[in-house]
């Protein structure tokens, strides 16, 4: 199980990183507001991954999206299909 923090990964990455809403307003050309509208909208699983990819750019990170199996059991090559996508 992948624990969730509370504000969201956005929240997260861009507090720990010192970045202020107002710096990353910048870099996605939007208001402060619409950045905490964002970061709203992905705690909430409302977002869109074309989102996600425009804040990790911001965030000068690689957006990631992929699946895990719920049960923990590592992936084997011959019996498991795993489908990522990779953004960036």
């Amino acid at each position: 199980m992948v624990l969730l923090p509370q504000k969201g990964w956005i929240n997260t990455i861009r507090t720990t990183l010192n970045m202020t809403r107002d710096q990353m307003a910048t870099k996605l050309q939007l208001t402060k507001g619409a950045v905490q509208k964002i970061e709203e909208r992905e705690a909430t699983g409302q977002i869109t991954i074309h989102k996600l990819r425009d804040v990790g750019q911001a965030l000068d990170m690689q957006f990631v999206y992929g699946f895990v199996p719920k049960d923990g059991i590592y992936f084997r090559e011959r019996n498991v299909f795993l489908a990522s996508i990779k953004y960036g």
